[in-house]
């Protein structure tokens, strides 16, 4: 098997993307399944494309993570209100039903 092929054909970058076709990553599977030295390579890509990912990563500003917990405190107060909601008419249809009842 000829490692230096796969290393400088780009379907290491290709895999480690996400954007090889199926035949390709069965082709790959199979070779590193051979070869530990193309394993290596692939793991050495993968870790590249994470550092690199890392770099260029763009922190959110501080004022998102609020609006974030505000939304998702709305969200839980809106649904909790319409359980309340929901749990009042039924009190309040009990009552009605009692009433006529009686």
């Amino acid at each position: 098997m000829d490692v230096q092929r796969y290393i400088s054909s780009g379907i290491i970058e290709t895999y480690v993307a996400g954007l090889a076709t199926e035949p390709e990553v069965r082709d790959l599977h199979s070779a590193m399944s051979q070869s530990p030295e193309l394993t290596a390579a692939v793991d050495a890509v993968q870790l590249d494309m994470e550092r690199y990912v890392e770099m260029q990563a763009v922190p959110p500003p501080p004022a998102i993570k609020d609006k974030l917990f505000l939304l998702i405190n709305n969200d839980q107060s809106s649904e909790m209100t319409e359980v309340i909601a929901a749990g009042s008419c039924r009190r309040m249809r009990r009552r009605l039903f009692a009433n006529e009842n009686h």
